[in-house]
């Protein structure tokens, strides 16, 4: 005996360099590029590594690999990893694939011959065992038990339980478990297995999909040899199917998760309402230990994503200032909050080429990504690379993030933009300069207590958005006791339990109601946000910096 899987899902080509060329996805991970990957796409408009395609499950899932000219699927780009189905076309430049990957096919019901010897209500019972001989009963399901109990991976469960049923039912010939996905819903097969090498499509009937799935009925027919309605025949070499039984799968709740189908073309030794009533007695266990297993598959998942946000963190974190900046005459503060394990918002302090040693002339950025979680952290990473270069290759401050917006926008980020503020800090005169990318303004609290907003009609639009825009920049003079007040939305849009927001008016009453000095202010800033949140879910990253000339 044998156990088999539906036929390798495969990506033709439909248009391009190839047409109609077809690759059979028979590994895990499949990457599509110019150059050292497994389907090569000769174009240089094609990144090298541009797109994968993932198995997820018993599915696929497509990933842009950061690609020059993005990938699209079904004519819209993705930016996130995206479930295939079948029939999907994706698009890499002006290459078109089509992915197939038909699992079950659904059709409509033919008039024939077929005729249903028993059906059992499962779905509103109270328990899945019907009445049955303890003798006939306990055998079968402690089999089954025994067998299934000895894992917890899906894949195992499913193929162990086809694997006793073949030898409860020693007249079946085939044998299939289907799943739904619990994404999207769709029926998949996870186990098939033959008395011979004989694999082969599955179609199902809606009859029987309606009775099974949606009704939560069990299903013995017989005399399929002329009925389409069931299962196609080809796959038993034009045998007819003589009897088979369908039963469904519950979970906890008592929602139909799949169905268990056990099919025989034997004429001599043909399915009986025993056998039946016997398979929905093993059905029992059976789902359990689906349940079991998938929540097995989820806490694995769980944690191997909590291990990977810990390692994203520590990484995020190390791409932050370690130290803050020791320079004669000023104080600098800051702090850094995720909203999740990982965000998008971002601060850097950067000492830019002077003659004078050291240098004079100190950089102060402070970002905010769209969005939070890993996305907004993984373009908060290249925002402080390409950031960096752009600041010590530039020394104009209009001009670098000028540049720095041309960068970003030839990334292509869908959906993604970028607020920033950049302040160039001149040590021997002590004057900033600010350029603004559809950021916040930095205030200014003076010596005296007054309250200044910086570049208040200055600031230009976000980052990333489109490449040719043009910035302007202001200047001011910090004297001893000033502080240069920087912070992320995630401050003024602090959320209390009742929905409120912590509001500019909330900022600049924490900023005032500080003692002077970087350090007290930021304090006093923190301290606020915290009472007006009241233990509320943190919504947005937060980052501050604070500095003053003391």
């Amino acid at each position: 005996m044998h156990a088999h899987r539906n036929p390798a899902p495969t990506l033709r080509m439909v248009k391009g360099a190839a047409p109609l060329r077809t690759f059979e996805l028979l590994a895990d991970r499949i990457t599509l590029g110019r150059k050292d990957c497994q389907i090569i796409v000769a174009d240089e408009r094609v990144s090298k590594l541009h797109a994968e395609i993932r198995r997820e499950g018993a599915g696929f899932v497509l990933v842009d690999l950061d690609s020059r000219n993005g990938t699209k699927v079904n004519g819209g780009y993705i930016a996130e990893p995206t479930r295939l189905r079948d029939g999907d076309q994706i698009v890499l430049c002006e290459h078109v694939f089509e992915f197939r990957n038909p699992l079950v096919t659904l059709q409509d019901d033919n008039e024939g011959s077929s005729t249903i010897l028993g059906s059992i209500e499962l779905k509103s019972s109270s328990t899945l065992l019907p009445k049955l001989r303890a003798e006939d009963k306990l055998p079968a399901i402690l089999e089954i038990s025994r067998d299934i109990g000895k894992t917890l991976q899906l894949r195992e469960v499913l193929e162990k339980t086809l694997a006793s049923l073949f030898k409860i039912f020693p007249q079946a010939d085939r044998g299939f478990v289907l799943l739904r996905e619990p994404e999207g819903g769709d029926l998949v097969p996870h186990a098939i297995r033959h008395r011979k090498d004989e694999p082969g499509p599955l179609t199902l009937s809606t009859t029987v999909f309606n009775h099974v799935m949606d009704e939560g009925r069990a299903i013995l027919s017989t005399n399929l040899s002329n009925d389409s309605r069931f299962l196609n025949a080809g796959s038993l070499h034009g045998d007819a199917i003589r009897t088979m039984m369908c039963v469904p799968l519950f979970d906890q709740q008592r929602a139909t998760i799949g169905m268990i189908q056990i099919d025989t073309r034997n004429q001599r030794s043909l399915f009986s309402q025993e056998d039946l009533d016997l398979l929905v007695a093993v059905a029992g266990p059976v789902s359990l230990a689906v349940d079991n297993a998938r929540l097995h598959d989820t806490l694995i998942r769980l944690i191997t994503i909590e291990a990977s946000l810990r390692n994203a963190h520590e990484v995020q974190l190390a791409l932050l200032p370690e130290k803050r900046p020791d320079l004669p005459g000023y104080v600098f503060w800051d702090a850094y909050a995720p909203a999740e394990s990982v965000g998008g918002d971002y601060y850097d302090y950067l000492p830019l080429p002077s003659p004078e040693e050291p240098p004079s002339i100190w950089a102060l950025t402070l970002g905010d990504v769209s969005g939070h979680g890993m996305p907004a952290a993984l373009l908060m990473a290249k925002l402080s690379a390409e950031a960096r270069t752009c600041l010590l290759t530039e020394p104009d401050p209009v001009r670098a993030i000028e540049k720095l917006n041309r960068q970003l926008s030839d990334a292509r980020f869908p959906e993604r933009f970028i607020t920033f503020v950049y302040v160039r800090l001149d040590l021997q005169t002590n004057r900033i300069t600010v350029v603004n990318a559809g950021h916040m303004e930095p205030y200014v609290r003076r010596a005296s207590g007054q309250l200044e907003v910086l570049g208040e009609h200055q600031g230009g639009p976000p980052l990333a958005i489109m490449d040719d825009i043009q910035f302007q920049s202001v200047e001011t003079e910090l004297h001893v006791g000033d502080v240069v007040i920087l912070y992320t939305d995630g401050v003024n849009e602090a959320m209390n339990p009742e929905d409120h927001i912590f509001k500019l008016e909330g900022l600049r009453k924490a900023i005032l109601a500080a003692p002077l000095g970087a350090e007290a202010i930021g304090e006093s800033i923190v301290h606020a946000v915290r009472k007006h949140a009241a233990g509320c879910p943190q919504s947005d990253d937060i980052a501050i910096v604070c500095f003053g000339r003391v």
